[in-house]
C-alpha cells in the first residue's frame, strides 16, 4: 500500500509539472496566433522547451503535449521554402513532423491531429504517399466536420498532381460538402481551386459550383 501511495504521489506531482510548463507554452502559442507577440528567437526557445519538457513529465503519452510540442517548432520561419530554408529550420521542421506523428499515435482517432501532420510534412522533404495517408486518414475521421473539410481542401488541392486515389476523393467529398455549407463557403473553395490551377478540375466535379446553383 505504501509503494501505491508513492507511486501515486509521484505520478501526480510528475502530472502537475507537466501541465505547468504546458502552459507556460501555450502562452506563447496564444500569443502568437492572435498577433499580440512575434515569435521572437528567445520565445521559440523558451516554448519549445517548456513543451519538451511537458511531455517529458507527463506521466505516459499525451497527444496534446506532443501536439503543443510540434506547434511550438512550427513557428520556427514557417514560410520559407523548404529548398532554401538552413539546417537549423530543416532540423526544427522534421522535429515537428516527428513530434506529430507521436501525437497521432496517442490520439489516433482526433481528424485534426493527422491533418496538421499532414501540413507539417508539405514542409519537410515532399514525401506524397504520406501526405496522402494523412490527409485521408483526416477525412475519414471528421467527414462532416466543416473545420477538417476545410482544411482538406485547402491542404489537398494544391498538391492535386500528388495524391492517391483515396486522398483525392476525400479532397472531392471535402470541397462538395464546404460550398454547400453557405455562399461564403463557396466562394472560398472557388478561390482556393482558382489559386491551386484547379478550376477546371472542380468545374467538372462540382458543377453546382459554377452554374449558379451555389453561390
Amino acid at each position: 500500500m505504501i509503494g501505491l501511495a508513492l507511486a501515486v504521489c509521484l505520478a501526480a506531482g510528475s502530472l502537475l509539472i507537466s501541465s505547468l510548463y504546458g502552459m507556460q507554452a501555450q502562452r506563447f502559442l496564444d500569443a502568437w496566433a492572435a498577433g499580440r507577440a512575434p515569435a521572437t528567437e528567445r520565445g521559440l526557445e523558451f516554448a519549445i522547451t517548456a513543451a519538451d519538457r511537458e511531455v517529458r513529465f507527463f506521466p505516459g503519452p499525451s497527444g496534446t503535449a506532443f501536439d503543443r510540442a510540434a506547434s511550438a517548432r512550427d513557428w520556427f520561419d514557417p514560410q520559407t521554402p523548404f529548398a532554401r530554408a538552413t539546417e537549423a529550420v530543416i532540423a526544427s521542421r522534421r522535429a515537428a513532423v516527428d513530434a506529430y506523428e507521436a501525437a497521432v499515435d496517442a490520439r489516433p482517432l482526433w481528424p485534426y491531429g493527422h491533418l496538421r501532420l499532414a501540413a507539417a510534412l508539405t514542409r519537410v522533404e515532399w514525401q506524397p504517399a504520406r501526405f496522402s495517408e494523412a490527409l485521408a486518414r483526416g477525412f475519414e475521421l471528421g467527414p462532416w466536420r466543416p473545420r477538417v473539410t476545410r482544411r482538406v481542401v485547402e491542404l489537398g488541392l494544391p498538391r492535386w498532381g500528388w495524391l492517391d486515389g483515396e486522398a483525392r476523393r476525400a479532397v472531392l467529398l471535402s470541397a462538395r460538402r464546404t460550398a454547400s455549407l453557405n455562399p461564403q463557403s463557396a466562394r472560398a473553395v472557388r478561390q482556393i481551386a482558382e489559386r491551386s490551377g484547379q478550376r477546371e478540375l472542380l468545374r467538372l466535379a462540382i458543377p453546382a459550383l459554377y452554374d449558379g446553383r451555389v453561390q
